[in-house]
């Protein structure tokens, strides 16, 4: 399979950067329970050993990368993203057997075929202009008969559904958007039929509920308004630019978030998707 053409990114590498060390914080912790049970099943169909290599695409601060390194801290990970600041997290962790390299995740250009006995991403594709060339391209640097796994995204993120929610008490003719591709997908069924349209198989999918890693809703609030997440940023912009004011809203995107979840407990959903490279396939 041939490398897919570079896409712009939907979000500025730069963003990422800055919001490495919140991003760890909250996200890469609210994630770390779905990208554990990724790597668990993958290492229930084929182990992770000092004979097995790792990519992992998107990397972020590492969540995939460590909890891979968990299981063997002999095998080799390159853990690739696109954002400088993201790869100085996980350089900070000085993990035996990792390495780190700036790469464009959809098209892994300089990455050989057939290299890798595993390819992983999660909670990122769904940021990349065309997801479906990252899922291509994993496939590609797989060895036959290596696996890919996938955590995106679901269909609910409660902490950013929230602020549509808000923004539609201040302005009711507002439509909310996030700056995931419009190409992005986010169900069991569409995982799955992503996975299988590359050519894997043995494709099995997972839905898992993840609470933000917070503790009450003033944290929420918080991360939303100042956590610098590209997402979160996008979403107060996209409301600006529709006449809204930001300092107005969040007090109100508070009273919805104490309303809806007194607890200070908002879930988001992700979608794990795995499955096998067959043998006799590049």
């Amino acid at each position: 399979m041939t490398a897919p053409k570079a896409d712009d990114p939907v979000i500025d590498t730069n963003e990422w950067t800055l919001c490495a060390q919140r991003y760890k914080d909250v996200i890469a912790k609210t994630t770390l329970f779905a990208t554990t049970t990724l790597v668990d099943k993958l290492h229930a169909i084929t182990p992770f050993t000092p004979t097995s290599s790792t990519i992992d695409i998107g990397c972020g601060t590492g969540s995939l990368t460590v909890s891979i390194h968990k299981k063997c801290n002999a095998t080799k990970i390159l853990a690739t993203d696109i954002a400088e600041g993201m790869l100085a997290e996980v350089d900070k962790l000085h993990l035996p057997n990792v390495s780190t390299k700036q790469v464009d995740g959809a098209t892994l250009a300089g990455i050989e075929s057939d290299t890798f006995t595993h390819g992983v991403a999660s909670f990122t594709i769904n940021f990349f202009p065309e997801p479906i060339h990252a899922v291509q391209s994993l496939h590609r640097v797989v060895k036959p008969n290596g696996l890919v796994g996938i955590a995106i995204w679901g269909e609910r993120v409660e902490w950013t559904e929230a602020i549509g929610i808000a923004a539609k008490k201040l302005i009711p003719t507002y439509h909310f958007t996030t700056p995931e591709s419009p190409a992005a997908w986010h169900s069991e069924r569409d995982h799955r039929a992503a996975l299988e349209s590359v050519g894997l198989k043995e494709v099995q999918t997972e839905l898992v509920r993840m609470p933000l890693a917070v503790e009450n809703a003033d944290q929420i609030v918080d991360y939303v308004f100042r956590g610098g997440n590209p997402v979160m940023l996008h979403a107060l912009k996209d409301f600006a630019a529709a006449g809204g004011d930001v300092a107005e809203l969040e007090p109100v995107y508070a009273g919805v978030v104490r309303d809806m979840y007194p607890e200070g407990a908002v879930y988001a959903d992700a979608v794990l998707g795995w499955g096998r490279k067959p043998e006799g396939e590049t």
